[in-house]
């Protein structure tokens, strides 16, 4: 792949984390600030089994981390949290 692609594939992934905070605050305010971490935990669950779909060689489920190491839905409700707060 050209490393054009690749800064092209960077600068959309900051954009999007740049306005990740602020549609997780708007999604805690409509639904409750656990709710939104529910929507957003199912939906990155359905995106992740489509990129398993997509790249079936590159998932290893026997090598899932235990409960003790899923930090994710920690990750996306600490945001909504601390934005709302601060709005």
């Amino acid at each position: 792949m050209a490393p054009q692609a690749f800064f092209g594939i960077a600068v959309l992934a900051g954009s999007l984390i740049t306005i990740q905070s602020v549609l997780n605050s708007a999604l805690g305010e409509r639904t409750g600030n656990l709710g939104s971490v529910l929507i957003l935990t199912v939906v990155s669950i359905v995106v992740l089994i489509a990129l398993i779909g997509v790249f079936p060689g590159t998932a290893d489920l026997r090598h899932l981390p235990g409960l003790s190491q899923m930090i994710g839905p920690h990750i996306t409700i600490t945001p909504n949290f601390q934005v709302t707060d601060l709005s």
